[in-house]
């Protein structure tokens, strides 16, 4: 009986950079938003989904826990929903400049920057960071989910970015992580509930009542900054 609870039990990634990471990020597209991350999967929780990413495929799951329905994408069906035709690759008048490292939370970030290569305007300032141990391709998917245009595929996972004005007088944040730390996460987080009713497509999740899955912690985390 001991054995059959033990395989019945949920695997618990260790904690830490091979483990797990809890991050809590607001975006410019999907607003306050919890994302977890395990060496194979991201969840994010936003105000209106659960949204899984799981390797090897990569494709995109949608999640209503209020509606208790679903939709899954294929990788390239999410592409053409996205409307992204592939990997985000440099046009020819931008290049990606490297700035310097810095501590963000518990991890070290790369800054990198987005800018005209005849003009030098800078279009956009990254921060990425490898710490957080994912498959390229699992980071990358991230990124084709959060329709960051600014930066190429292969950086690792996006945690801050800040837009200028086409006169560089303004600037604003497209995505900005608020905490970042390591923490234990389930295999069960990545997959979608049992008994969950699978839709045509996200305008039919969409149509439904929104769920909130965010957390009233989460939202006085946010009110803090």
């Amino acid at each position: 009986m001991i054995v059959l609870a033990l395989l019945q039990a949920p695997r618990v990634y260790a904690s830490g950079g091979a483990g797990g990471w809890t991050i809590l990020m607001n975006s410019d597209q999907w607003g306050l938003m919890k994302a977890k991350v395990a060496p194979t999967a991201i969840r994010l929780d936003t105000t209106d989904y659960v949204v899984l990413i799981t390797a090897p495929d990569y494709g995109v799951d949608f999640i209503s826990d209020k509606t208790k329905q679903f939709v899954h994408y294929k990788k390239e069906e999410f592409r053409s929903v996205n409307k992204r035709k592939g990997p985000r690759t440099l046009r020819s008048t931008e290049e990606i400049v490297t700035g310097k490292t810095a501590k963000l939370g518990a991890v070290t970030a790369t800054q990198y920057f987005n800018r005209d290569k005849n003009t030098h305007r800078i279009l956009a300032e990254v921060w990425t960071s490898k710490d957080v141990k994912i498959p390229t391709k699992l980071a990358d998917a991230c990124v084709e989910l959060l329709d960051i245009t600014e930066v190429p595929n292969g950086l690792g996972l996006p945690l801050k970015i800040t837009k200028h004005s086409y006169d560089n007088r303004q600037q604003f944040y497209y995505l900005n992580t608020l905490k970042i730390q390591p923490s234990k996460v389930v295999s069960s987080d990545f997959k979608v509930p049992h008994g969950y009713k699978r839709v045509s497509d996200l305008f039919a999740l969409q149509s439904a009542a929104s769920s909130t899955s965010i957390s009233d912690d989460d939202i006085k985390e946010l009110i803090k900054h």
